[in-house]
């Protein structure tokens, strides 16, 4: 459940991983750029050593932003071409399954099966690609917003999850509350 929740989290921040590199890049140059122009006022923010730890740190960021796109990127290829274009409508370019099943010719249900079902095959691959929920975290390299994209996702499928369960008890109830009526 938990690798299905983060492969929905990077497909689902796929789409700003390059303007949030190309900012990085930015800050790093402004960094950059700032520390040669050092006044008594500014001294402590742009000493060697903190310049220097900033831009390492941002060099940092940068390369999880690129680990992440990699590894989605290698998700889509690896779960088949339908799930990976299913995948693209829905997470990536934020689709709704009626505009979906209307891009891929197929019936809202199908597109509703292929969610649960592209979601399982992308965290089949991560885990065939040796990535466990541990690694990922390791991955991320605690960056907290993409914590807080997995934990609003996560929250999202145990209401899901929830009302599912609600559902079938009110229709077990209604079935057997049927059953014992005679007319």
């Amino acid at each position: 459940m938990e690798l299905k929740i983060w492969t929905k989290t990077f497909f689902s921040v796929y789409r700003i991983l390059n303007k949030l590199a190309s900012s990085i890049d930015k800050f790093v140059e402004i960094k950059a750029y700032s520390s040669f122009y050092t006044s008594i006022a500014n001294l402590p923010a742009n000493n060697m050593m903190k310049v220097s730890e900033d831009l390492t740190c941002l060099i940092n960021k940068k390369i999880t932003l690129i680990n992440i796109k990699l590894l989605t990127e290698k998700i889509l290829a690896n779960i088949g071409e339908e799930y990976a274009r299913f995948i693209i409508l829905r997470y990536i370019e934020n689709k709704k399954f009626c505009e979906i099943s209307e891009a891929l010719h197929i019936s809202i249900r199908t597109a509703l099966r292929w969610n649960n079902s592209s979601l399982e095959s992308s965290a089949k691959t991560l885990r065939e690609n040796g990535f466990n929920v541990d690694k990922i975290k390791k991955l991320v390299n605690n960056e907290k917003w993409l914590f807080e994209v997995y934990e609003k996702l996560k929250v999202e499928a145990v209401q899901k999850h929830q009302s599912q369960t609600i559902y079938s008890s009110i229709l077990k109830s209604a079935t057997k509350e049927y059953r014992s009526f005679s007319c």
